[in-house]
């Protein structure tokens, strides 16, 4: 009796639920929830993304879903292209919404809210809410509520995390004297820039700490095959340097250390980063390697956070000495229409991969 209520009525065939999400991974991450979860139904679905060939998407939706996992511009795409008809949803939910609006996907969103029916049923979910967000939701939502999950609990409780005040210099000796210590099962890496991402990655592989980066200079299928050799712990490629397009929503149960390269200027990309580790009730570590450039952003999360960052120490035994350096930007001279000849920064070799 209390499913007939929760039940939408009228439901017809060509119907179905619309889950937005901000990446591609996690795209693929819902769907597979939504694949466990409707086992011993009928329900169909499919997960919409760029980076990947429109025919079988195409192919899906033609055929009928009842849940679709979608990144906006794909979506959006695909609805001027006559493939998705927007009435037809019944409900939408927003996963990770602030991060979408922080992609630049506000517009998109409410581009998309406007060509749905106004008696659908809207869901916002996010670790945190910001004021953009919230403002979309209250201005297409008929008598929306609220709904807060430890409000006043910016992190995780099982989460340990400790800043080290070190020069820039040092970070990678640290970084490296850090995993070192610890061993992690699984670890995350975070960087604030893409450029940086495959330097450390390449930087740990060469002193015998296998790592793999994941940024969006990377394909779709590389960023598939890297997920999926982070995700098995059975091989020895389980630490993963990232941006925060890994940030949000991944949900890697195994992940029992986070470092923070640099610190984000959002105090809330921290909360979710560290909130990578300490998952389904374990125990988490998260550090960060702050330098002078990372002071005001440091300030900022202990703010947010009403807690000061426990200082972290190394002993001098800790501490890596025989590493090979840190990699190095090349730089050529490129004559081209813009560059009149002067010297151009060029990307390391393994950036220029990504690129191809």
């Amino acid at each position: 009796e209390n499913l007939k209520k929760r039940g939408f009525d009228c439901w017809k065939p060509t119907n179905f639920f619309l889950v937005l999400v901000p990446t591609r991974e996690l795209a693929e991450q819902v769907r597979d929830n939504v694949l466990k979860l409707v086992t011993h139904s009928q329900f169909d679905s499919i997960a919409v993304y760029g980076g990947m060939s429109y025919e079988p998407q195409k192919k899906a939706l033609n055929k009928g879903v009842q849940i679709v996992i979608a990144t906006p511009g794909r979506l959006i795409d695909l609805y001027k292209e006559h493939v998705i008809d927007l009435n037809q949803v019944r409900a939408i939910v927003f996963d990770e919404a602030d991060r979408m609006f922080d992609m630049g996907f506000k517009e998109d969103t409410k581009y998309l809210l406007k060509r749905i029916p106004k008696d659908r049923q809207f869901v916002v979910f996010s670790a945190t809410l910001n004021f953009d967000v919230l403002n979309v939701a209250y201005e297409f939502g008929s008598h929306p509520i609220e709904l807060n999950v430890s409000k006043d609990q910016a992190k995780a409780d099982n989460v340990s995390d400790e800043v080290f005040h070190i020069g820039e210099d040092a970070k990678a000796q640290y970084l490296l004297s850090i995993l070192r210590k610890h061993q992690p099962r699984q670890a995350i890496i975070f960087s604030n820039f893409k450029n940086q991402v495959q330097r450390i990655a390449e930087f740990l592989t060469k002193n015998d700490v296998p790592a793999m980066g994941i940024s969006s200079l990377l394909t779709q299928s590389q960023r598939n095959r890297v997920m999926e050799q982070f995700k098995n712990t059975e091989n020895n490629r389980n630490i993963l340097v990232a941006t925060d397009v890994a940030a949000r929503g991944l949900d890697v149960k195994g992940v029992d250390l986070v470092l923070n390269f640099e610190l984000p200027d959002d105090p809330e990309n921290y909360v979710h980063r560290i909130g990578r580790t300490g998952r389904a009730g374990e125990k988490g570590l998260a550090f960060s390697l702050a330098c002078d450039k990372d002071v005001e952003a440091l300030g900022r999360i202990e703010k947010f956070t009403g807690n000061a960052v426990t200082i972290g120490w190394l002993d001098e035994s800790e501490l890596a000495t025989d590493f090979k350096p840190f990699p190095a930007f090349e730089f050529h001279r490129q004559k081209n229409n813009n560059s009149n000849g002067k010297w151009n920064k060029k990307p390391h070799r393994q950036d220029r991969q990504a690129h191809d």
